[in-house]
């Protein structure tokens, strides 16, 4: 992924930024109903390589050809992209950024996502490839922006966030993601 950056933007300093995805043991589609819930991580993630801009434009690649490259600018309202389209999980982030710290406040990002087998979340299988998309993409552009949050408040950050995409899921799985610990 790495390479693949220095390839697409050059030689500059970089930040990476993984979240795995996530299963149920108890409790699929309850979260958002206010029921009880038992998720995990996986061993599966989202690795984004990440080096900041001067301007607030954001450029996206990625290693699957399955995603062509991307790029917008970070504006009051950022326009969406054709529904399921994966730069929406991107801008989720970079919308919810402009909005709590407002448009001057964030420079762009340059960006490469490691998105697909053996080691990546799959797609379309369950496991919230989506929002695992969703919060490496906003801890990178927030860490390159200096922006930190406490675990729980960046979680339903997170998950507010992707409500630009459409869906009105909601913070279990971006808990699980930020929150979860090997061996708990």
């Amino acid at each position: 992924v790495l390479k693949t950056y220095i390839t697409a933007y050059g030689d500059q300093e970089v930040i990476i930024a993984r979240a795995p995805g996530r299963v149920d043991l108890l409790g699929s589609h309850t979260d958002y109903h206010q029921g009880y819930v038992l998720p995990m991580a996986l061993d599966k993630d989202t690795v984004i390589v990440a080096g900041k801009r001067r301007d607030q434009k954001i450029i996206l690649a990625s290693t699957d050809d399955h995603f062509p490259l991307a790029e917008f600018v970070l504006e009051a309202e950022i326009p969406r992209s054709e529904r399921g389209n994966w730069e929406n999980y991107v801008k989720a982030g970079a919308q919810a950024y402009i909005r709590s710290y407002g448009q001057d406040q964030i420079n762009g990002m340059n960006a490469v996502v490691a998105g697909h087998s053996p080691y990546s979340v799959p797609l379309a299988a369950g496991l919230s490839s989506s929002s695992a998309l969703v919060v490496s993409a906003t801890v990178a552009l927030g860490h390159l922006n200096e922006i930190t949050m406490e675990p729980k408040l960046f979680a339903r950050f997170c998950g507010e966030a992707e409500w630009y995409v459409g869906t009105r899921g909601g913070f279990m799985d971006h808990l699980t993601s930020i929150l979860s610990q090997r061996g708990h």
